[in-house]
């Protein structure tokens, strides 16, 4: 397996930071450059120069084979928001993710990495399970704490005696 390793990359304000990058792209990355030790990364093979903006090409290759996100046509920042929600849905905590996207701040990276209602709903199972009661009475107990964090449905709570 390739390993891991470490990129230092030039992003927005002209700041250098370090990225790491996984064994997929290790081994993308070894192709692609294939053995040269300096200069860019991705070369036009047509020109032998290096690419200055790849949307053009990225929009030709949607249009092509007709790719589109919700009706709208998938564009190439759209990788980012994809790649923050994969590794949102397999767990990746969100102060993990600012990281990997270069975020200074955390409320960025919620824009980034996006969940629908249905799987957030999916965590609703690991609640408790609360006994339906006949009366007010016999409703469930909580702790004080729990009552503090649901003072808006009092109606359900009573304090511990």
């Amino acid at each position: 397996m390739t390993p891991t390793a470490e990129v230092d990359l030039v992003i927005k304000g002209g700041r250098v930071e370090t990225f790491p990058l996984g064994p997929a792209a290790v081994d993308l990355l070894n192709r692609v450059i294939n053995g040269r030790t300096k200069g860019y990364v991705f070369i036009n093979t047509l020109t032998g120069t290096h690419y200055v903006n790849i949307n053009k090409t990225f929009d030709r290759a949607v249009r092509k084979v007709e790719l589109t996100v919700n009706g709208t046509k998938l564009r190439f920042h759209d990788l980012r928001h994809v790649f923050g929600t994969w590794l949102l849905k397999q767990g990746v905590s969100l102060d993990i993710l600012r990281e990997l996207l270069g975020h200074r701040d955390r409320d960025t990276t919620d824009r980034y990495a996006t969940l629908n209602r249905a799987e957030v709903g999916k965590f609703l199972k690991l609640m408790p399970r609360i006994k339906k009661s006949r009366s007010l009475d016999d409703q469930v107990k909580l702790t004080q704490t729990d009552t503090n964090c649901v003072k808006s449905t009092s109606f359900l709570c009573q304090q511990s005696s």
